[in-house]
């Protein structure tokens, strides 16, 4: 078990340093602020991965992700751990904000067009978005894809 523990680190590290290096982020967003807390293999479910990605978005910052799509199997469930997060997606008409204890879903090959903080008080928001995914498409860059400038 505790070898297991070990090879998920190393591969959350090497997760990690992957966001640094691959996702281009506009200056009010630092790589930082994107964190794989798990990604496992779903034992029942063959080709099919689990991953958890915190976003947090600083106190006093108006923080947002670029426009931006998924891996194209993956399924996703968000949910709005601290603060509120502004979301909308690119078949809905218009910006929902969503509270601490909220969540939404979204579709495989999803277009997230808005992902910000929307806490007006200057507080920090936190989302934890879960994705079901293809294995094979569980590294980034393929988790995250930034649209095009």
């Amino acid at each position: 078990m505790f070898s297991l523990a070990g090879n998920i680190f190393g591969s959350l590290a090497f997760i990690a340093l992957a966001v640094t290096a691959y996702i281009p982020l506009p200056p009010d967003v630092s790589p930082g602020n994107l964190k794989i807390v798990f990604n496992n293999t779903i034992p029942n479910v063959p080709g099919k991965s689990l991953i958890g990605i915190l976003v947090t978005y600083p106190a006093g910052v108006p923080g947002a992700t670029p426009s931006h799509r998924h891996a194209a199997s993956a399924f996703i469930s968000a949910y709005v751990v601290s603060g509120a997060i502004s979301s909308q997606l690119g078949d809905e008409p218009a910006q929902k904000v969503y509270q601490a204890g909220e969540s939404w879903t979204e579709a495989p090959g999803a277009h997230h067009i808005v992902s910000a903080n929307a806490d007006k008080t200057g507080g920090a928001s936190v989302l934890l978005a879960t994705f079901v995914v293809n294995t094979n498409e569980n590294q980034l860059p393929l988790l995250v894809v930034i649209d095009p400038v």
